[in-house]
Order: structure tokens, then sequence, then C-alpha cells
């Protein structure tokens, strides 16, 4: 065998606010109403952002964990200690968050981009092709992009991480720019992509 396909489309969650209350303390922060929306709406979209941002990183944790042998390379531990100094560095997962974590790690900007700052923002963001479309149509059509402000190369990996929002629920895509929609395995490059959380973006390679 060498490769392998995925395609996970979506994760569906069914989720309520226990507590909706006007007057309860959990829902008096004033920052939490400054968007016109109630405290507990808020609330609702800021943990629908956090699931997601979640799963966008195990899309990149979960296939190192399969498909990288630690006994066999170098790494970095919990402790931040380095193990097995001799070897070669372990294959490392992308994802879009992951991307984005780079990126800032980097010293690059990244921009949260909707209807409101578009015209500042979006000529600041040299991208062109199908991503500069989807970018342009999803703030167009309401949504809330963020993103990296110059590709990175990393992991054997080039390229945008970036993540479109609804606003109004906190659900989103979180994409990586290459594969499209599903995800891919090379075996021979130990290389990895999957999507999910509407499209969640991986890529697992080999070090360059």
């Amino acid at each position: 065998m060498q490769g392998l396909n995925m395609d996970v489309e979506h994760l569906r969650h069914l989720r309520w606010v226990k507590d909706d209350s006007p007057a309860s303390p959990l829902n008096s922060d004033p920052q939490l109403t400054a968007n016109g929306k109630s405290a507990a709406h808020n609330r609702w979209i800021a943990y629908n952002k956090m699931r997601g941002q979640y799963a966008s990183a195990m899309e990149h944790a979960v296939p190192e964990q399969f498909w990288v042998d630690k006994s066999q390379c170098r790494y970095i531990d919990q402790k931040g200690q380095t193990q097995n100094p001799a070897l070669a560095d372990c294959a490392e997962g992308i994802s879009a968050v992951k991307a984005i974590a780079i990126a800032q790690q980097q010293g690059q900007k990244i921009y949260t981009i909707n209807q409101e700052n578009r015209a500042t923002a979006l000529p600041k963001l040299p991208i062109g092709g199908d991503i500069g479309a989807e970018i342009r149509n999803a703030i167009q059509a309401g949504k809330e992009v963020t993103i990296h402000e110059s590709p990175i190369n990393a992991h054997g990996w080039s390229g945008y991480g970036y993540i479109i929002t609804d606003a109004d629920t906190g659900a989103g895509g979180y994409i990586i720019e290459g594969k499209g929609s599903g995800g891919w395995l090379s075996l021979a490059a130990a290389a990895f992509e999957a999507l999910a959380i509407i499209s969640v973006g991986t890529l697992l390679t080999s070090p360059p």
C-alpha cells in the first residue's frame, strides 16, 4: 500500500447554554454583551470556537501518535527535554491552528478579517488564486477569517493555515492550503492530511 485517502467531512455536536439568565453572575461581564449579542449567546459562540480549535489541534496530534514511532526519532518531551538526540527529527503534523501558531512564533502578524475591516486588512495579504477567492467570498458572505500574513515552510510543508468562522454560531472551517477536502497519506513520504469541523485541515510530513 502506497497511500491512504481520508475524508472526515463534518463533526456535529448538540450544545446548549445551561444558564442564559441576564441576571446570573455568569452573564454579568459587560464585555460579553459588547457586540450586541446576549452574554449567553457569546458564551455559546466562544465554546464552539474552543471545540473547533481543539479538533483542529487533534488533526495534527492524532496522526503523529498513530504514525510516528518516537523510539526511532528525535523529539522534545513534555518536560522540554530532547529525547534520542542522535536520531533524525520525528515527523510532525500541520493543522490550521498549528500553522497559525508557527507563523506567530516566526513573528508574523495574524489577521482576523470581517466585513468591517476588510477594506484595510485584505490589501495587506498578498493572497491570490483559489485561497484568495475563498477568503474574499467568505468575508462577503458575512464570515470571519483568521489567517497569517505570509506562507510558512515547516515540517516539509509550505502554505497557509486559516480559519473561516460563522460569527453568529462559532462554527468554522479549519483549513490548510493544499489537498482540498478530505485527507491524504503518502506512506513513502509520511504525509497526512485530514479535514473536519466543516473542514479541519492537517498535514503530517517527514522532516525536510
